[in-house]
This record gives structure tokens, C-alpha cells and sequence, in this order.
């Protein structure tokens, strides 16, 4: 399955981690997709704090989004996240097929 994602920010340069995915069962398929907001070098930029929204192409659902500040508020069911610490991640179930 391919998922497609859209950044819609302005920044100079967005780092995609490989997507980690653990195969529960046919459809039921997660994939932990991890974001980093860096400079034109490749360096992470602790500082950036973007607001990131996230879109499907492919069959799939965004199930989470997440970026490890112990104060924000923002609901994690949303479909976009403000970076912290210049790193973001988004969770995305597979459709069944």
C-alpha cells in the first residue's frame, strides 16, 4: 500500500523517516511516519515549531498525529499538528482491501 502525505508549510527543507509499519492483520495495518523540519544542510531545526497538515492519497486513514510536548492541548485525532522541537509524527491505518 502506498500512502501519500502533503506537507502544507513554509520551509526550506522537510526530512520524511522511513515509515515503521506493524502488520496487525489484512486492513488493519499501521504505519508510524516520522517528520523532521530541517535546514538546507540536513540539520534538524530544534526550534521550529510549524504547523504541519497531513492528507491521504491512498486508501488509509490518519489515526493519530503527535509531536511528544507533554503541554500541548492539541487533539491528537486532528489532521495537522504544530512541529515541537522541529520533529512531528503522524500515525496511518491501512484501508481493507
Amino acid at each position: 500500500m502506498k500512502i501519500g502525505l502533503t506537507f502544507l508549510l513554509m520551509i526550506s527543507v522537510l526530512f520524511i523517516n522511513e515509515a515503521f509499519s506493524q502488520k496487525i492483520e489484512p486492513g488493519l495495518d499501521l504505519s508510524y511516519i516520522s517528520i523532521e523540519l530541517v535546514d538546507d544542510r540536513g540539520n534538524r531545526n530544534p526550534r521550529a515549531r510549524n504547523l504541519l497538515k497531513f492528507t491521504i492519497e491512498d486508501p488509509g486513514t490518519i489515526v493519530g498525529v503527535g509531536n511528544a510536548n507533554p503541554l500541548s492541548l492539541e487533539i491528537y485525532q486532528l489532521h495537522q499538528r504544530k512541529a515541537w522541537k522541529g520533529k512531528c509524527l503522524v500515525i496511518v491505518k491501512s484501508d481493507r482491501q
